[in-house]
Parts: C-alpha cells; sequence; structure tokens
C-alpha cells in the first residue's frame, strides 16, 4: 500500500479512475502508463520509471489491474472491511486493533514523509502490527485492571466493615488506614476475581492454586514472624505477620506476574473472610480455620 497526503492527480490516476468505472480497457491503462512514464530524464525518480516501464506488457497490464484509488473513505464502513481483510479474531473488540492499526499508520507515514521518504507499508507489516495488537489485547484481558479503575463504593465499603477479615484485623489492633487500605483491596479483589474468571478465561482451578500458595507463604511468614521476634506480644506478631504477608507481596496470576497489590493483598483478606488464614500466632479468636 502506498499512501500519500494530496489526492492523485495525473493520466495515470484518471486512467485508473476510467478503468474502475469500466470506461477503459487495461490496454488503455497501460499505454497511458507508458506515455506518461517519459520526459524526466537524469532525474532519480526517471530511473525507478524506467525499470517498471522495462517489465513486459502483462506484467504491467496484471499490476496495473490490481491497483486501486482509495478515495472519499467512508469510515465506519471502511473499518468494517479493514476487520475482515485482516481476519482480526473475533475474541477481541476489532474497533480497538482497527483504530490501533490506523494509528500506527499515520505514524509511520508521517515519520516517512518527514524523512522525504515515499509513504509505503506493506501487508504483511500490517499484519504484523495486527498480531501485536491482539496479543497486547488479550493479555490485558488476562491481566487485573490498575487500582484506579476499580471503583468501590461507599456503601460496598460500609457493607464490608462487618465482615470476618475485618475481625480478623480488629484482632490484632491495626490501625484504621491500614482497615481501610484491607477493605479496598478485598472489594477490588472481589470485583476483578469475577471480572477476569467471566472474560478472562481464568480457570477456577488457578484460584484455588494461588490461594494454596499464598497460604503456604502465609505460614512460612508466621513461623519466621514467631521465631525472630521473640518477646514481642500476640498483637505486635500479628501486625507483624499481616504486614510482612500483604504490604508489599506480588503473587503471580498463573504463569503471568501481577503487579497490582491489591490482587494479592485482597486475595489474602478473602481467605481471612473464610478463615483460611489469620494474624494471631495462634488460631483466631473467631471462627474456625483450616
Amino acid at each position: 500500500m502506498i499512501v500519500t497526503n494530496v489526492v492523485a492527480e495525473g493520466a495515470i490516476a484518471s486512467a485508473l479512475r476510467a478503468f474502475a468505472k469500466n470506461e477503459v480497457s487495461i490496454a488503455d491503462v497501460l499505454l497511458t502508463a507508458r506515455t506518461a512514464g517519459k520526459g524526466r530524464a537524469g532525474t532519480q525518480i526517471q530511473a525507478l520509471i524506467n525499470e517498471v516501464l522495462g517489465r513486459s506488457d502483462d506484467q504491467l497490464s496484471t499490476l496495473l489491474s490490481r491497483v486501486e484509488l482509495v478515495e472519499n473513505v467512508s469510515w465506519p464502513e471502511a473499518r468494517a472491511i479493514i476487520a475482515n481483510g485482516f481476519a482480526i479474531d473475533p475474541g477481541v473488540d476489532q474497533q480497538v486493533v482497527v483504530q490501533g492499526l490506523l494509528g500506527w499508520m499515520t505514524e509511520t507515514l508521517v515519520t516517512a514523509w518527514r524523512n522525504g521518504e515515499v509513504g509505503m507499508i506493506s501487508r504483511t507489516a500490517c499484519l504484523k502490527q495486527v498480531h501485536a495488537i491482539t496479543r497486547q489485547l488479550v493479555r490485558q484481558r488476562l491481566l487485573p485492571r490498575p487500582a484506579a479503575d476499580v471503583t468501590v463504593s461507599e456503601v460496598e465499603h460500609r457493607a464490608a466493615q462487618t465482615r470476618d477479615f475485618v475481625a480478623r484485623l480488629v484482632e490484632v489492633r491495626a490501625d484504621d488506614e491500614t482497615i481501610f487500605e484491607a477493605v479496598e483491596h478485598f472489594l477490588r479483589f472481589s470485583a476483578e476475581r469475577y471480572r477476569l474468571a467471566a472474560e478472562g478465561e481464568i480457570p477456577a482451578r488457578e484460584w484455588v492454586d494461588r490461594g494454596n500458595r499464598l497460604k503456604q507463604r502465609w505460614r512460612g511468614v508466621a513461623r519466621q514472624t514467631v521465631i525472630e521476634e521473640v518477646g514481642r506480644s500476640e498483637d505486635e506478631l500479628g501486625r507483624l505477620i499481616l504486614a510482612r504477608t500483604t504490604f508489599s507481596h506480588y503473587e503471580p496470576i498463573g504463569q503471568d506476574p501481577c503487579n497490582e497489590l491489591y490482587m494479592t493483598s485482597g486475595h489474602y483478606h478473602r481467605l481471612a473472610d473464610d478463615s483460611d488464614v489469620w494474624w494471631t500466632p495462634s488460631r483466631p479468636r473467631h471462627g474456625d480455620a483450616s
């Protein structure tokens, strides 16, 4: 594909338009091209023209018959045609892929024009870009959203204050800021886990396996804290276990790294809500834990 930032004019462009309307034959277009291709002796572009015109009539006729001037584009229709032509995966938002492709094409063309080069993009390059954008969208679908994009309402926040995981925090006298953040993480994790399960095709088994990995890590943190912090009160030990477990650890989801803290911290508080983990060195005072 060759793109220009001006309307294509001249004898060859006119002949191609007429051929598209079945007003002239391909032989007429070929004759026009051979005639118009003369008269620029000594220029660099003429050397390229001569190389093209040096091909046989059959070769040039085949080439010219496949040239299409795309003008007066209806973008809604064009986007559907582009999506179909590049066989964009229907499992992703095709309009997002097309928009990304057009953005990349614009940037590529503008860069070429600024450098005084021909604005030419191959189909292979377009296909590679389509595949790259599609892979990125698929990966985004499998990864959690940034915390700021997962909204938590005041109503949800108030309702969560009565849950068991909050009682686990109160047991170790966690401060108000820690409890507030824990509630945020719990609610965001719950919402995003549901979205990922519904849209991201993450199997339910992965959440079970991830929970088991988190519980194993928590047991190690708790034992190590008790050994290293001899002489601390139970409340102090509990706050240390809580901090070392939830404040800075980022657990992967499957084979993919997960850089959103709420997805790990919130998962721990979900486990605490189910009494699968707790923060005191001994079993929790409320509920039963396995």
